[in-house]
């Protein structure tokens, strides 16, 4: 369904687009799942289509991520902390700031002009210069768990653009922020939602004095990150990127729904 849009020097492809005649189908075969090995191409052209940001733009953050490499963080002794922490399970983040991993030619990824490799110090870099991007939001932990599964797509400097899109596009901006604004209002949405369609298990949650905010905070947060198995993170994540933030609350209203027999 997609098709190159532009190139680097290397003749890699940058930027992606949907061949014509195609465009119907992709909200409902994002929804059936978008396969592996094109997550990396899907993801970029939806965040791009979303942001409206183009090659100059991106091109652009990319200079910002490499400027901010040796620029000191306030945050930095924060992130070093935690990036241990973050995914440590995983094979390509279980070795403190090693030199990681960089996957073979046969890998799919390849495919699209990207040698992908994953570390702690990669992570740390990312969280590094993306605390420096926003006065406001600087660095909150649950940072560390969306840059760490972009990183699996994406090389350090895309992933750093690709928080950026989340932060100005996708309002992460006001789930960050000081207060937590935006989470919030996804807590009280899920919570008036919850309500209406489930009163007994909302009566049941209220009279127990469960809060929300005790179960589902991680899941906003995060976006779901280390909260669900990794490949339904993926396909919450496919949904994210194509419909916005909105997403999220469908997904926690699904869950209670789920369990409301037990709850």
């Amino acid at each position: 369904m997609l098709k190159p849009l532009s190139r680097d020097q290397g003749a890699n492809v940058t930027t992606w687009s949907v061949r014509p005649g195609k465009e119907s189908k992709l909200r409902p075969r994002i929804y059936k799942g978008i396969p592996d090995s094109w997550r990396s191409a899907a993801w970029e052209l939806l965040m791009s289509r979303y942001s409206n940001l183009g090659v100059r733009e991106m091109g652009l953050l990319g200079a910002e991520y490499r400027d901010a490499l040796d620029k000191p963080s306030t945050y930095d002794i924060q992130i070093d902390l935690d990036v241990p922490r973050t995914i440590s399970g995983h094979i390509m983040f279980r070795t403190r700031y090693g030199a990681g991993y960089v996957l073979p030619p046969l890998d799919h990824r390849y495919l699209f002009g990207r040698d992908i490799f994953y570390s702690q110090r990669s992570l740390f870099h990312v969280l590094h210069c993306f605390s420096l991007r926003c006065q406001d939001c600087g660095y909150v932990q649950g940072m560390g768990p969306i840059a760490a599964t972009f990183l699996n797509y994406f090389e350090p400097e895309r992933v750093y653009a690709s928080l950026v899109q989340l932060h100005d596009a996708y309002s992460m901006h006001t789930v960050f922020s000081p207060g937590f604004p935006g989470l919030l209002e996804a807590i009280y949405v899920q919570e008036r939602i919850t309500e209406q369609m489930m009163p007994d298990v909302y009566a049941a949650l209220k009279r127990h004095m469960i809060t929300t905010t005790s179960y589902a905070t991680k899941w906003y947060i995060t976006l779901f990150a280390n909260s669900v198995p990794f490949q339904t993170q993926l396909r919450l994540w496919d949904a994210f990127l194509l419909e916005g933030y909105d997403v999220f609350i469908a997904a926690a209203v699904a869950i209670v729904w789920a369990y409301r027999g037990k709850l």
